[in-house]
């Protein structure tokens, strides 16, 4: 690991000790280093990254995210005033919350545009919207103590200046989301998204506590437990009732394993990643270099860098860009639809969606892995997957991954140009056959039991879902 991924990881590691301390005095759901765990981390891993960046970026960016000028000399903000200002002026999501049915909907709630059309629109007619919600702790005060003295010992361990800017910034952001005075919730349960996002958060610490049904649905096509890095196990895996994840793969790793362990899991196809599939045991490179290509980043960060194995400086990750481009003859962009960062010059680009425009081209380069990468993966194409130290898999998908395509390992801290150029020749000139086979379980089930019909009409009926 890289000297910024270890130091990330002891944030991580102090705030799960914190955690799982405050959990021999209340539930886990009830704890305030639970709710603000993916907060913290950013805000902290954010520093490292930034104290260590070579240039300042201009996007904006709200706390818990931060800039270098405020890595390398923390100040008070002033972007909570903003959210509040949002919270109070958004009248649409403030009428959107009188629904017609007893089932709450979160943020981000996986619904495939193009594919599940139908069921996103009756799904937000019938749900209840949850624009804005406060997180009920009891012990609050002395939870809020207990969350300072934390921050006060990262700070010192690495040596982070001005710890007052750091604690009254903190203490804002803990009294804009939480409060002391438990919320009535009517409604039998809830559905939300990633919970990397806080508002999915305060609303699963709410119902969990009430005992309403929380049904998590992971993002990204892909089972969650193939990356064995901490927001799957302090997020993506847990605070939940039910988790609705992808594929047939479920272990855990070593970061991975949930803070809090759902009460059921439920198994789903990626509906992407369905339509792409096309099973294939003889998958093979053109053995041209005239071949085309398409060349499948992920996003350039600005200020919004976070870790561990997570994000590279948008500088140092442009740096290897281009020598990719540079290096692949007949190579075409893909541009990252959330990117901060315009594409690269001279290279020529390719906008449509990926399971629209991958059929157009004869393999695929990768250097990440998320969504993009797993539809890649299940495809019929040959793939250069350039692992440049940005993600940790587990050890069963990375075995898997090496046997599905061309395997590159690129130190990009020491990287040799000779070194890339005779591994990109040799993946190329390939004459391996390789499958795609090995790929579906973690995308596609042998037999999926999920249904938005049923669980939603579950969830309005007042039954479990907890339980088969």
């Amino acid at each position: 690991m890289l000297r910024v991924d270890e130091n990330a990881v002891k944030i991580v590691e102090r705030l799960k000790r914190a955690h799982e301390d405050w959990c021999k005095e209340v539930n886990p759901c009830e704890s305030i280093f639970l709710l603000f765990a993916h907060d913290f981390v950013r805000h902290f891993s954010g520093i490292l990254l930034h104290r260590e960046a070579k240039e300042e970026y201009s996007d904006s960016v709200q706390f818990p995210l931060i800039t270098r000028k405020y890595a390398r000399y923390p100040y008070r903000l002033d972007e909570f005033d903003n959210v509040q200002q949002s919270v109070k002026k958004d009248l649409k999501s403030a009428v959107r919350q009188f629904g017609l049915s007893k089932v709450a909907l979160g943020q981000g709630v996986p619904i495939d545009k193009k594919y599940e059309w139908t069921t996103g629109k009756w799904m937000n007619l019938v749900g209840t919207q949850k624009p804005f919600v406060q997180a009920f702790f009891p012990k609050r005060e002395i939870q809020i103590q207990a969350l300072q003295g934390l921050i006060h010992d990262v700070a010192k361990e690495f040596e982070i200046p001005q710890v007052d800017a750091v604690l009254g910034n903190w203490n804002q952001h803990i009294e804009l989301h939480t409060t002391s005075k438990q919320p009535v919730i009517s409604l039998h349960g809830v559905i939300v998204g990633t919970r990397n996002n806080l508002q999915n958060r305060k609303l699963a610490v709410n119902y969990l506590q009430q005992r309403k049904e929380v049904v998590a649905i992971t993002h990204g096509e892909v089972a969650n437990s193939v990356m064995d890095e901490p927001p799957f196990g302090y997020s993506e895996r847990t605070l939940c009732s039910v988790l609705v994840d992808y594929g047939d793969y479920d272990k855990d790793g070593f970061y991975n394993a949930p803070w809090v362990m759902p009460r059921r899991r439920i198994y789903r196809d990626g509906v992407v990643a369905n339509k792409v599939f096309e099973p294939n045991s003889d998958i093979r490179f053109p053995g041209s270099r005239a071949a085309s290509g398409l060349y499948i980043p992920t996003m350039c960060h600005g200020n919004t860098l976070y870790g561990p194995f997570h994000a590279y400086e948008d500088i140092k990750y442009r740096e290897w860009q281009l020598k990719v481009c540079s290096l692949l003859e007949n190579v075409t962009f893909k541009v990252h639809p959330k990117s901060r960062a315009g594409p690269i010059a001279g290279v020529p680009l390719e906008n449509r969606p990926l399971e629209v425009c991958i059929k157009d081209y004869d393999y695929l380069v990768f250097d990440y892995f998320a969504t993009g990468a797993m539809l890649g993966l299940v495809s019929d194409k040959p793939v250069i997957y350039c692992d440049i130290g940005l993600r940790k898999l587990h050890s069963d998908f990375l075995y898997d991954l090496k046997n599905r395509c061309e395997y590159v390992k690129i130190d990009l801290e020491n990287l040799d140009k000779s070194y890339l150029t005779v591994k990109l020749s040799e993946a190329l000139s390939s004459q391996k056959s390789f499958s795609n086979e090995g790929m579906k379980k973690y995308a596609l089930c042998k037999s999926s039991k999920f249904s938005w019909k049923e669980i939603f009409l579950r969830l309005n009926s007042g039954k479990s879902l907890s339980s088969e």
